[in-house]
């Protein structure tokens, strides 16, 4: 978790070392059926098909996977507002949304996840799970949020 302490300049957002590590934790998986379908191709006997259909099934989860924890991990939460990026939603290969606090309308919590949804419908996904501390995660959201906001926490 990154937090800029300063009172003219707060930011929430999650730290470059975890969203590396949510990369690697989904391409790790990806290549090591890459290589087994290669290797299957090698063998005499091998059955090429069924490793390239587990293989498709395993990337396609995968692939899924790291793109949903891309777009949740890109979160950030400033004194101004929130913005968050979002990969292949709705047809658009990347979608950068931002919003003033002013503009968000409503609030629902569900877990330790917070969906902000703004004027025009759009929606901001904060997981707490994705900080070292999910629970001063949470607490730096609230300090961030207006009063009329942090109310409904």
């Amino acid at each position: 978790m990154n937090l800029d302490h300063s009172e003219k300049h707060q930011t929430l957002e999650v730290s470059f070392a975890t969203r590396c590590s949510l990369a690697a934790l989904c391409f790790g998986p990806i290549l090591l059926v890459w290589w087994a379908v290669l290797r299957q191709a090698n063998v005499s006997g091998g059955n090429v098909l069924v490793a390239g259909l587990i293989c498709f099934v395993v990337t396609g989860f995968f692939g899924w996977l790291l793109l949903r924890l891309l777009s949740l991990s890109s979160f950030r939460a400033t004194s101004h507002g929130v913005s968050q990026r979002f990969y292949f939603i709705r047809g658009k290969p990347i979608e950068n949304l931002s919003c003033s606090w002013d503009e968000i309308q409503a609030m629902q919590l569900v877990g330790r996840s917070c969906l902000l949804i703004g004027k025009r419908k759009e929606q901001f996904e904060f997981s707490a799970a994705l900080f070292g501390d999910p629970e001063q995660a949470a607490q730096a959201l609230r300090r961030l949020l207006p009063p009329v906001l942090a109310s409904r926490l």
